[in-house]
């Protein structure tokens, strides 16, 4: 392990420090370390390669966060768990490749796994990828969009994933109800 830091003693008030990075390197073979890639958030009938409105097709990216290169490499694509209907086909076209195409007929959750293997040593990582029945399931599944705001969430009132005149309608009906007698009113 190395570092370089880099020291200003022109720093005004005293020298300031600046720390480099931490560099390694192994001088023999390493067993390879897969990267999956980010959890999916899918739905069956989205503008997919496939055009089918009753299945989704998308990507398996698999990289590496390590590997030396020192001896060859091979990896493998599989299927490990899966919430889903048992009827549910999983179509995994390369299951060797790095990158490979999976095609999947149903909903629910399927973790992938990608498992890489050299001379040295066996390295696996694991992608979730959650598949939905529209859109606005798969909206309020991740975790990245504003589901956590459901219901109700950014003026969705009916929780429809549009924001519109039918969400104002419903407000607007139930504007002066009572919420509690403990506030006086009757509700």
């Amino acid at each position: 392990f190395w570092r370089v830091d880099c020291t200003d003693p022109n720093s005004p008030g005293s020298p300031a420090t600046t720390k480099g990075e931490i560099w390694r390197f192994s001088t023999g073979d390493v067993p390879p370390v897969p990267e999956a890639g980010e959890d999916k958030y899918l739905w069956l009938d989205m503008d997919d390669i496939d055009g089918d409105p009753t299945t989704v097709t998308f990507s398996l990216v698999g990289s590496f966060v390590e590997e030396d290169g020192k001896s060859p490499v091979t990896t493998e694509w599989s299927l490990i768990y899966s919430e889903q209907d048992p009827t549910t086909e999983v179509n995994i076209t390369a299951p060797s490749a790095l990158v490979t195409t999976v095609t999947i007929d149903g909903t629910g959750l399927f973790r992938f796994q990608l498992a890489a293997d050299d001379a040295v040593g066996h390295g696996e990582d694991t992608v979730d990828v959650y598949v939905y029945g529209s859109a606005c399931e798969a909206a309020k599944g991740d975790p990245a969009d504003i589901q956590a705001n459901y219901p109700n969430g950014y003026g969705d009132v009916n929780n429809d994933c549009l924001i519109n005149l039918d969400d104002l309608a419903v407000m607007a009906s139930t504007w002066l109800d009572c919420l509690s007698d403990k506030l006086g009113c009757t509700p």
